[in-house]
C-alpha cells in the first residue's frame, strides 16, 4: 500500500516522500517542488498522478528565508544530492522534476547546473518565474545567463501570464524566448498562477489568500483555472512517464531496424541480378567464342 514518510537530508529537512504500492522497482522517481512557501499538501492532485504512474514522489517545501544567500542555488544542489541518495534506495537511474512558480526556476537550475551525469530526465516547470535573482532572462548589456539550449533534458513550460509578484520579463514566456527551440510552452492564459494548487475546504490558505488578491487585480476565470490544472496534470502524466518513452525508443529502433532490413534485401536483390546478368553475359560470350571455331 502507499505510504508517506518524513525524511531529514542535509540542508533539506522534513522532506515527504511518498511510495507507491508496487512491491516492485519503481518506474521511476520525480521531485515535486512547490511555489514560495506553499505546503506541499496543495499539490496532492501532482502526487496521485506520479504514484498511479508507480513513482517515488519526493515533495518539497521551498522555504525563500533560508538559507538566506544563494537560496535557489542551494536548493537545486540539495536535489541533486537527494537523487544521488535515493537512486540507490530505490533502484532507479534517472528522475524527473515538477516545480510550480519559484519551484519552477530551481528545477531549471538543476538542469543548468547539477545534470553532468544526465540523471534528470524531464521537467515541467508550472508558471515558472526567474526573479530574485535574475538567472535566464537577463537583458542587461553584459549580463549573462544560464546555458539551457546545451542541455538534454525534457523541459516543459506553462504560462499563465498572472501572479501580481512576477514581472513580464521574467516570465515562463521569456524563460522560452530565450529557448525557444529546445523547450515546450503551453500556454494557459486566463488561468491565476496558483491554478495548479489543490483547494483546501473552508480553509483560508496561502493559496486562497493569493488567488484573493489575483482576482482583484484581474478578473480570472475559474473555468480556465479548471482546465488549466487538468492539462497541466496530463502533461505531467506524459512528460514523467519514462514507460512511455521507453516504448517509443523500442518502436524507433524497431522501425530502424525494419527499415534496414529492407535496405538489406534491396541490396541483395540487386546483387543477385548482377550476378545473373554476368552469368547470362559469360554464356554468351562462350557460345559466341565456340560459334566463331566451328567457322
Amino acid at each position: 500500500m502507499e505510504r508517506s514518510i518524513q525524511r531529514d537530508f542535509d540542508g533539506m529537512p522534513s522532506v515527504t516522500i511518498d511510495e507507491p504500492r508496487t512491491t516492485r522497482t519503481p518506474a521511476g522517481l520525480t521531485f515535486v517542488v512547490g511555489a514560495a512557501n506553499m505546503p506541499v499538501s496543495k499539490y496532492l492532485s501532482i502526487k496521485n498522478v506520479l504514484l498511479q504512474m508507480d513513482h517515488v514522489v519526493v515533495r518539497l517545501f521551498v522555504n525563500v528565508a533560508r538559507p538566506i544567500r544563494n537560496n535557489h542555488r542551494t536548493k537545486a544542489d540539495n536535489i541533486h544530492r537527494m537523487f544521488q541518495e535515493l537512486k540507490t534506495e530505490y533502484r532507479v537511474e534517472r528522475y524527473n522534476i515538477v516545480g510550480h512558480s519559484i519551484g519552477g526556476k530551481i528545477a531549471l537550475l538543476v538542469a543548468a547546473l547539477h545534470n553532468q551525469d544526465h540523471s534528470l530526465r524531464a521537467i515541467v516547470a508550472l508558471d515558472p518565474c526567474d526573479q530574485s535573482p535574475t538567472e535566464f532572462t537577463n537583458k542587461t548589456q553584459g549580463a549573462k545567463n544560464l546555458d539551457l539550449m546545451s542541455s538534454d533534458v525534457d523541459i516543459s513550460l506553462t504560462h499563465t501570464g498572472s501572479g501580481f509578484f512576477i514581472k513580464k520579463e521574467h516570465s515562463a514566456e521569456v524563460i522560452h524566448r530565450f529557448n525557444r527551440s529546445k523547450f515546450k510552452l503551453v500556454k494557459h492564459y486566463g488561468a491565476a498562477h496558483m491554478a495548479y494548487c489543490d483547494e483546501e475546504e473552508g480553509k483560508m490558505s496561502w493559496k486562497g489568500l493569493m488567488d484573493m488578491v489575483e482576482k482583484v487585480n484581474d478578473d480570472k476565470d475559474p473555468e480556465k483555472d479548471k482546465f488549466a490544472k487538468k492539462d497541466a496534470l496530463e502533461l505531467i502524466s506524459v512528460k514523467c512517464n519514462s514507460n512511455m518513452a521507453q516504448k517509443a525508443t523500442r518502436k524507433l529502433k524497431k522501425g530502424t531496424k525494419g527499415v534496414m532490413k529492407e535496405v538489406t534485401g534491396i541490396f541483395n536483390d540487386i546483387e543477385d541480378d548482377a550476378k545473373g546478368i554476368s552469368k547470362s553475359f559469360t554464356t554468351k560470350m562462350a557460345a559466341a567464342n565456340f560459334m566463331s571455331k566451328l567457322k
